[in-house]
Formats: structure tokens, C-alpha cells, sequence
């Protein structure tokens, strides 16, 4: 990663660790720079977690899935990015309240859905591997609300 590079950072909750570099006026989100390389999206838990180990009913696992859409799709239409069209490398980070181990790589239903969410909001012009052909998924610190922190850096 290129340390000069802009970064644009959006939070979606007040309740996240950390806030936003510049506040917003009045009702307004904050102008989001047109050359940003990089941009970090926190979308907090607001379902079950999703994971390749659920023995679910259908039903259920779908509606969580969509509420995860939805959470992702909002706090992207809310954040007002600008389209990335070149490749982009994904960096998917896992937030909970607790230090409990869990198996990461079965949180990737709940990361799909969250990509599926931001290409939905027009961020990005498809989530196959022509556009994403790098995702990450790591472990991140306990904060005080869970969520998934996505990374999406454009790349050459």
C-alpha cells in the first residue's frame, strides 16, 4: 500500500470506535474525495452472524443474509462513494465484543453479503473476479460494537 495514497474513511455508526476525520454539516453526509484510492466501510452487526456452519432453514438464512444486504447497501448509499471501476483488493475485517476464537473463514456468507450489499449500491460495477480478484478476511481487535470493517483499495 502506497502511504501518500488518499484514504477515505466512513464509519456508519456513532457508536463505533473511532469517528469520521471531518464532521458533517447539518443532515449532510460529508463530500467524499473523487481521487480516493481507498475507502473503509464499518457496517455494524445487525444480524446473526452468517457462517458456512449454520444448519439453518432456508428461510432463515435468508433473512438474515438480506439484512445484511440492506445494512451494507444503506451505509454505502449514506457514506455517498463515488464508483471504483478499475480491480480492487478487499480486506474484510471481523469485529466482535468479545477475545472468544471462532473459525474466520466461516464468516465469509456474512462478508458475501456485505459486498453483495456495496456493489448493489453502484460503489462497484460487479463483485466477480474481473473486478475483486483479491479479498482478505482477518481477525480484527474487540470494540464496543461488532461489525465488519471492509477495505476496498483500487489496485493497477
Amino acid at each position: 500500500m502506497n502511504p501518500q495514497a488518499p484514504v477515505s474513511r466512513v464509519f456508519s455508526s456513532p457508536l463505533s470506535d473511532e469517528q469520521p476525520s471531518r464532521v458533517p454539516q447539518e443532515g449532510r453526509a460529508p463530500e467524499r474525495p473523487s481521487n480516493a484510492v481507498s475507502v473503509e466501510i464499518f457496517i455494524p452487526r445487525v444480524a446473526a452472524w452468517l457462517t458456512t456452519n449454520s444448519r439453518e432453514h432456508w428461510a432463515v438464512t435468508n433473512k438474515r443474509t438480506q439484512t445484511w444486504r440492506k445494512a451494507a447497501w444503506a451505509m454505502t448509499k449514506a457514506a455517498r462513494l463515488t464508483p471504483i471501476t478499475g480491480p480492487v483488493h478487499v480486506t474484510a475485517t471481523i469485529h466482535k465484543t468479545t477475545r472468544h476464537r471462532y473459525d474466520l473463514d466461516g464468516h465469509t456468507p456474512t462478508v458475501k453479503a456485505c459486498i453483495d450489499g456495496i456493489r448493489q449500491a453502484g460503489v462497484l460495477p460487479e463483485d466477480d473476479t474481473t473486478v475483486i480478484p483479491l479479498l482478505t478476511i482477518r481477525a480484527g481487535e474487540p470494540r464496543k460494537r461488532a461489525g465488519v470493517l471492509l477495505r476496498i483499495e483500487a489496485t493497477q
